[in-house]
């Protein structure tokens, strides 16, 4: 067979594949960053069977670390965007500033949010807009948001943040907080970052 690929403006391509005889082939198009436009057959009689392939679509719910707050550009700046261009996944960063498990708005409260997006992965989390209040608030509050999300989107993989801060000189209250994050990421057998 033959391959041909030539550039058609931009980041454009035209690939070109030509094979001695009409046997029936596989052909994977795996394409990151460019978007597919389809495939031209040159004759009615030979069929062509798309393989479906489903971008994952990954949604993050957290505050301004993940925002991009002091960013110049936001879409592009922010480590969500940059990690989910470089996984190829559909990104939904709809993190808001002063999120928390407890401050307004909640994690709970940002649910409604996700249902629209249907994700297959949820990043979510960081407690460090909720240090005013008590750890046990706290730790009730990520229960409850972990729960929550366990039942609204059963099939979503849940990925925890937590432990933002590698300092020497975190508080005890920060480091039981990260301490009970991987706890529970461990415990509900979900990723953490």
């Amino acid at each position: 067979g033959m391959v041909d690929a030539t550039v058609v403006g931009g980041s454009a391509y035209k690939i070109r594949l030509q094979f001695a005889d009409a046997r029936l082939r596989n052909i994977s198009v795996i394409m990151l960053r460019l978007n597919f436009s389809g495939v031209i057959v040159p004759s009615a009689e030979r069929a062509i069977k798309a393989a479906t392939y489903k971008i994952k679509k990954i949604a993050v719910i957290s505050n301004s670390i993940c925002a991009g707050f002091g960013l110049e550009s936001f879409r592009w700046s922010t480590w969500p965007s940059q990690f989910s261009d470089e996984l190829g996944y559909n990104m939904y960063n709809l993190s808001i500033g002063g999120t928390g498990y407890l401050e307004s708005p909640t994690y709970i409260s940002r649910l409604p949010d996700l249902a629209g997006v249907d994700p297959d992965v949820i990043v979510f989390g960081d407690h460090y807009n909720d240090l005013s209040q008590t750890e046990l608030d706290i730790t009730n509050a990520m229960d409850a948001t972990l729960l929550s999300l366990q039942i609204n989107f059963p099939n979503a993989e849940l990925v925890m943040l937590g432990g933002w801060l590698v300092d020497e000189n975190l508080t005890d209250k920060q480091k039981n907080l990260d301490l009970y994050v991987r706890g529970l990421a461990v415990a509900n057998k979900i990723k953490i970052l």
